[in-house]
């Protein structure tokens, strides 16, 4: 009976044979998961690079000036500075008028703030939930040139024949596009929307569907350009939201 059946292989030879496919499949598995690491390293640092195109190199730029930034508070109240901006994507113009049925979240500041950028998916989780009863917008002001590579949109150098105006709203529109910004992005091209909210680096402003301030959430949380209290900043869009509601 031996004879027929032959020799009995060994089970170490029979086991690799049954679960060469497995291993294969394990190989496999590995190697993706290597390429993918190695092309999320590649585009790390080919975004890197492009920073140093920015106006400004973040590593040669000062510290912070915190004591500058801190804001004095807008008088809550009062009518909301007007403006009559350019959307970037879309070349229409806008301004507050238009958004007398419902509260403006205003959002001042630039993609060189590396605070902004970094607190852009809170806001957009914010801009989602609210989306159908509260406008969003916001207004790129002078650059902080303060980037951050694993948040802020890579800048390029003007082209030739561009004029400075048209750098500026091609980089504004470029980083809009880049982050995926799910409301109207406005330049302000002259500076008078900054000074007349004393935005920089950045500030955030929820004005009232009759066009008043009713809350400034200042340049951040702590005074300085630190992330703002979206709780705070939720509380007083309810608010906002219920005397709309009553009023209308």
């Amino acid at each position: 009976m031996s004879r027929l059946i032959g020799p009995e292989r060994p089970r170490s030879v029979r086991f690799g044979r049954a679960h060469a496919p497995l291993a294969l499949l394990m190989g496999c598995v590995v190697a993706a998961g290597a390429a993918a690491f190695a092309l999320d390293q590649y585009l790390e640092a080919k975004k890197e690079r492009q920073f140093v195109n920015w106006p400004a190199d973040p590593k040669l730029l000062s510290a912070p000036d915190f004591a500058h930034w801190r804001a004095d508070p807008l008088i809550l109240g009062r009518p909301a500075p007007r403006f009559n901006l350019e959307d970037v994507r879309t070349g229409a113009r806008m301004s507050l008028d238009e958004f007398r049925s419902r509260p403006v979240v205003l959002l001042l500041s630039s993609f060189g703030c590396n605070v902004f950028c970094a607190e852009l998916g809170r806001l957009t989780d914010l801009h989602k939930k609210y989306k159908n009863k509260v406008a969003f917008l916001f207004i790129a002001i002078r650059d902080a040139g303060h980037p951050d590579p694993k948040s802020s949109p890579p800048a390029g150098a003007p082209r030739p024949g561009e004029s400075a105006h048209e750098t500026r709203l091609r980089l504004v529109r470029e980083g809009a596009e880049y982050l995926a910004l799910p409301f109207p992005a406005l330049l302000d091209a002259d500076g008078k929307t900054e000074n007349a909210y004393a935005a920089f680096p950045k500030r955030l402003v929820i004005v009232s569907a009759d066009g008043r301030i009713v809350y400034d959430g200042g340049r951040g949380a702590a005074g300085g350009p630190s992330e703002w209290d979206l709780r705070k900043v939720e509380e007083h869009l309810r608010t906002a939201l219920v005397k709309a509601r009553t009023t209308e």
